[in-house]
C-alpha cells in the first residue's frame, strides 16, 4: 500500500511483458485489443473463458472497428507468451491469467468509453451496483487509479453513505449491541513464542488461500435478485469503504482538503454502520444463537464446554469480528502520509477512538502507536471494555511486528496495557531473534 502498486508497477509489468513479446509498433494495438476482448468477455458474454471461435469473432470486430490487422493465432500465442492470457488444452479456450489482470483490462476499456463519452454510464453503473459480486470491486479500484481523479472515489463515498443512511452506527458507549459485553474480560497477556509461531503459520495459510482466490472462481455466479437484499447492501457498503481506504493512501497528494475530509469521515462512519448491520440480527436472536451453538457443541464430545463458556465464546467471536473489520479499513487507509488526516477526524466516542488507534497501529511507527495506546488506556480508566480492546490491539501489534524494541514492550507493560506474565520469555526470544 502507498507505493502506487496498481497504477504504476502492475501497469508497467503488463506493458513490459507485451513489449518483450511483440514489435514496438504493435504494443498499443495489442493492449487495445486486450481491453476490447475484456469488454466482450465481461459485458457482452459474461464469461471468464473465451473459446477460439468467440476469440475469432472478437478480434474480427476489433479489426473492423479500429482498422487493425491482428491475426487471431498470433495474438493469442503472443499474449500467452507474455503470460497475460493462458490457454486450455482441454476445451481450446483462453482466459486472462488471473482476476486482477482481467479486472485491469475491463477497467481500461470502461475508462476508454468514458473518455469518448463522459455520459456513457451503463457499464460503470453496472460495476458500482454489483460491487460485492465477482471482480467488480477490483475493477472499480483499477478504474479510480487509471482515471487519476477523485470523482469516482467521491461517488463511492456518497454511495456507501447512502446505502446505509437509515442504519445507526455501532456504539459501545450507548450499548446499542449489548451482547458483545456479556462475556468475561478479554485476555491481555503478552504473546509467547508459541503464539508467534502459530500466528506465522496461520498468516501463511491465509496468504495461500488469498492467492488461490485470485484465480477464477465464480465471477458471474450471482443472481440479480440478490443485489438489493440487506446482506448484499451491507457488503456493497463495506466494499465501497475498502476502496475509499485504498484510494486515500494511493492518491494522497492529489486529493484536495475537502475531498480528504469527506473520505476520512466516511471511513469511520460507514465502518460502524456496517458493524451494526452485521451484529443486529445476532442481537435480536441472541439466546437462540447461543442455544444453537451449545447444541452444536454437545454433538462434539471432543469439545468440552458449558453453556456459559459457549455464550462467552459467541460474545468474544463478535468482538474479534468487530476488530477484524475495523482493522481491515485501518490497514488499508493508514500510512505515514495519511495518518495526520485520519487523526483530524472528530472522535466522539469509544468506537471512533478505537478505530483511530488501529490506524496508528497500522501506519508503521511502533513508538507513536505505543504513545497513543497508553494515552487512550489512561483516558479509558472508567471504561473496562475499551481498555480490553486496546490490549487486543497491542497484542496484535507485538505478535505481527517482525522486530520490536523491547523498551516499547516495557512501556506497554508498565502502562498496564498488557500483562507481564510472559515478558521475560518474550524479551529473551526477541533478543535472540534480533541477534540472528
Amino acid at each position: 500500500k502507498g507505493n502506487k502498486t496498481i497504477s504504476i508497477i502492475f501497469e508497467t509489468n503488463i506493458r513490459n511483458s507485451i513489449i518483450d513479446t511483440v514489435s514496438s509498433c504493435e504494443v498499443n494495438t495489442y493492449l487495445s485489443a486486450l481491453e476490447y476482448m475484456a469488454n466482450y468477455m465481461y459485458f457482452t458474454e459474461q464469461i471468464d473463458k473465451i473459446t477460439t471461435s468467440q476469440l475469432e469473432i472478437c478480434i474480427s470486430n476489433f479489426n473492423k472497428s479500429r482498422k487493425a490487422h491482428l491475426n487471431v493465432k498470433s495474438f493469442s500465442d503472443n499474449c500467452c507468451k507474455a503470460k497475460i492470457l493462458v490457454s486450455s488444452n482441454v476445451d481450446f479456450s483462453f482466459s486472462f491469467c488471473d482476476k486482477n489482470t482481467y479486472a485491469y483490462f475491463v477497467a481500461k476499456f470502461v475508462n476508454w468509453e468514458l473518455e469518448k463519452n463522459p455520459n456513457s454510464r451503463e457499464h460503470i453503473n453496472y460495476i458500482m451496483n454489483h460491487i460485492c459480486f465477482g471482480i467488480n470491486d477490483i475493477i472499480v479500484l483499477f478504474l479510480s487509479y487509471v482515471r487519476s481523479n477523485s470523482r469516482i472515489i467521491l461517488e463511492i463515498a456518497s454511495k456507501a453513505t447512502e446505502l446505509l443512511s437509515s442504519i445507526p452506527e455501532l456504539d459501545f458507549d450507548n450499548d446499542n449491541i449489548p451482547f458483545i459485553k456479556f462475556g468475561k474480560n478479554l485476555p491481555k497477556n503478552l504473546p509467547s513464542k508459541k503464539d508467534k509461531e502459530v500466528n506465522i503459520k496461520e498468516t501463511e495459510r491465509i496468504e495461500r488461500s488469498r492467492q488461490s482466490a485470485v484465480k477464477f472462481r465464480g465471477i458471474f455466479d450471482f443472481s440479480e435478485e440478490d443485489i438489493d437484499k440487506t446482506h448484499f447492501r451491507v457488503l456493497r457498503a463495506f466494499r465501497y469503504t475498502q476502496i475509499i481506504a485504498r484510494a486515500l493512501v494511493d492518491q494522497y497528494g492529489s486529493l484536495e482538503n475537502d475531498e480528504i475530509i469527506n473520505m476520512t469521515q466516511t471511513l469511520y462512519s460507514v465502518t460502524q454502520k456496517v458493524l451494526f448491520s452485521i451484529l443486529k440480527p445476532y442481537q435480536d436472536n441472541y439466546q437462540k444463537n447461543v442455544d444453537d451453538l451449545y447444541h452444536f457443541v454437545q454433538e462434539k464430545p471432543e469439545i468440552n464446554m458449558t453453556k456459559e463458556e459457549t455464550a462467552d465464546l459467541f460474545n468474544k467471536s463478535a468482538i474479534m469480528l468487530i476488530l477484524n473489520i475495523m482493522n481491515d479499513i485501518a490497514y488499508n487507509s493508514s500510512n505515514q502520509n495519511t495518518i495526520s488526516a485520519l487523526n483530524e477526524v472528530n472522535l466522539p466516542n469509544t468506537n471512533y477512538k478505537i478505530q483511530n488507534l488501529m490506524m496508528w497501529e497500522n501506519h508503521g511507527d511502533t513508538n507513536s502507536f505505543v504513545n497513543k495506546a497508553i494515552e487512550l488506556y489512561n483516558e479509558f480508566s472508567a471504561n473496562p471494555f475499551g481498555k480490553d480492546l486496546i490490549s487486543q490491539i497491542a497484542y496484535k501489534h507485538i505478535i505481527n511486528a517482525p522486530k520490536i524494541d523491547r523498551r516499547e514492550i516495557d512501556r506497554l507493560v508498565s502502562g498496564g496495557v498488557l500483562n507481564n506474565a510472559n515478558k521475560r520469555q518474550f524479551l529473551i526470544q526477541s533478543r535472540l531473534d534480533n541477534e540472528n
